[in-house]
């Protein structure tokens, strides 16, 4: 049960009082802890029963009452939990999570399928091609809107090649391509072993994290945050305050996962319903054992290495990469992110937003529509 105290501090117990069973989610703050509505006994943040109201003096000291507790810590808008064995690891400061001074916000959503499916998807080179320019465009046509006139053709002029190579935090993908002036570019996307990685606009970039609730489904975070040009920041903040343009409030939106059975081609006009889609028509648990690879898949090929290599480490009491235990060199980990010199995108744009991204439900740019600003300006400056 993760709760805030009376004093404003974060803690994480177990969901039930052990004295009659109750649950812990009617609880209420006092103090430094959290009191059970049933009968009023009291746990602190570390699981320790303080006060049992209707027992003898010192009781709780006596009988030594508890219920498990993990540590917690806030960052960025997120509350961050440590659910493995001691010592406790220090918490990685990504860079998206640990700037400050910058517009954010957070969309979830539950989607049915275990964990890795959607990590696999993420890391996946050629779906970007298929399900979500040419299945878009198949999609567009089916909801009964204009597709777009060549999408092959728009692909070859712009995709040249991709490469995966290892990274200190994971691994990444590098893609190089051609701007519409000619000049060859090349971008970055970076995977956070072993459930994040790092996608988004170059004004918006996007850390998802996706964390199990079970084997059976899983918990998507997109935590965009807005670089905003000066000029634009300084004409919002009359109009939304200094709250939400310097980050200190996170807005947040939960989402729903499609429905299943039959297509639904307007909701699939977005990358995020076309992503979970997919990956629960795998199943709940795919079953790898019936699939066959193709030499395309060399980037989830990399990740099951790096996966089965980390867990190795663990086999032999080592710590994986991205455990952290010393002081980090600096305040943050930088990760790279997509110039804003101009990455071409090829996704399609609706209602004004890029609808292959998880902007289509930003709260913030939910919030700049309403002002009547244009939101190209928000997403990819002034020029």
């Amino acid at each position: 049960m993760l709760f805030r105290d009376a004093l404003g501090n974060f803690g994480l117990i177990g969901d039930r009082c052990p004295h009659r069973r109750a649950s812990l989610l009617f609880g209420m703050p006092d103090g430094d802890g959290l009191r059970c509505a049933y009968h009023g006994w009291r746990f602190d943040r570390a699981g320790q029963c303080t006060d049992m109201p209707g027992e003898p003096p010192r009781a709780a000291e006596k009988r030594r009452v508890s219920i498990t507790s993990y540590p917690v810590e806030e960052l960025g808008g997120l509350i961050f939990a440590y659910l493995g064995p001691g010592p406790t690891p220090r918490l990685p400061r990504w860079e998206l999570l640990a700037e400050s001074g910058l517009p954010r916000d957070i969309v979830t959503i539950d989607v049915p399928c275990n964990w890795l499916q959607i990590m696999e998807n993420s890391i996946d080179r050629l779906h970007f091609e298929w399900l979500h320019i040419r299945f878009h465009n198949f999609a567009l046509a089916q909801s009964g809107q204009e597709p777009r006139a060549d999408p092959s053709r728009e692909i070859a002029s712009h995709r040249l090649a991709d490469t995966y190579e290892e990274t200190e935090y994971g691994f990444a993908k590098r893609t190089s391509f051609r701007r519409p002036d000619g000049l060859e570019r090349s971008a970055i996307l970076p995977f956070v072993f072993p459930t994040g990685g790092q996608t988004g606009l170059p004004r918006a970039p996007c850390l998802q994290l996706r964390t199990p609730i079970d084997d059976d489904n899983t918990r998507q975070y997109f935590y965009t945050l807005y670089d905003l040009e000066i000029e634009m920041k300084a004409r919002l903040r009359s109009q939304l305050g200094d709250e939400i343009l310097d980050g200190k409030h996170v807005q947040h939106l939960q989402i729903p996962p499609p429905p299943f059975g039959e297509p639904n081609y307007s909701l699939l006009l977005s990358n995020v319903y076309q992503d979970v889609s997919i990956v629960t028509s795998q199943g709940r648990i795919h079953d790898r054992t019936q699939e066959q690879p193709g030499s395309s898949d060399k980037g989830v090929m990399l990740y099951r290495s790096l996966l089965r290599r980390e867990l190795a480490k663990l086999s032999d009491g080592k710590d994986p990469i991205n455990v952290f235990r010393g002081p980090f060199p600096n305040d943050r980990i930088e990760l790279p992110r997509r110039s804003k010199d101009g990455v071409s995108s090829l996704y399609p744009r609706a209602a004004g937003r890029p609808s292959g991204n998880v902007q289509l439900w930003s709260p913030f740019l939910s919030q700049i529509e309403r002002l009547g600003i244009d939101l190209n300006e928000v997403l990819f400056g002034a020029g």
